[in-house]
């Protein structure tokens, strides 16, 4: 009887250099491998570096023949861009929601046909403080109480 064939898949455990948010790029290495093992992918390099945010599988092999994978995914990488990206009321994404972006909304509401006053759909969806995918007198309430908030501050 033979019971002596390894048919274990191999394993390892991936550490991050971080698991805070940041701006800067993530690396991730193997470590703690259950046996010998050879990368397969990655130019058999056993570190991996995110410059955004997603995932990374490291493939490897024991001496065995046996494959096994380790999956790395990363999503706290923030852009710079991300910064402004999500203020509701900036639409001129400088951070804050000023007077300057209240102007902006009253313009546009009142552009009729003065197409150099028509928000691009970023800024429409960065005024569509109620978000009920309309830009309207609603709006234009909600973004005075932004203002009135920020300058109080």
């Amino acid at each position: 009887k033979v019971n002596w064939i390894d048919k274990t898949a191999p394993t390892a455990e991936i550490v991050y250099s971080t698991q805070e948010e940041t701006e800067e790029p993530v690396t991730v290495r193997l470590a703690n491998e259950s046996e010998n093992i050879i990368i397969t992918n990655n130019n058999m390099a056993r570190n991996y570096t995110f410059t955004e945010n997603g995932t990374f599988t490291f493939e490897f092999e024991d001496e065995a023949g046996n494959k096994g994978t380790a999956i790395a995914k990363v999503d706290w990488i923030k852009s710079q861009d991300d910064s402004n990206e999500n203020i509701l009321g900036d639409v001129n994404k400088d951070g804050k929601v000023t007077v300057t972006d209240l102007l902006l909304i009253k313009r546009h509401l009142v552009a009729g046909t003065n197409k150099e006053w028509i928000l691009n759909e970023e800024q429409q969806k960065a005024v569509d403080i109620n978000q009920d995918n309309k830009i309207n007198a609603t709006d234009l309430l909600l973004m005075k109480r932004l203002v009135l908030e920020q300058m109080k501050e």
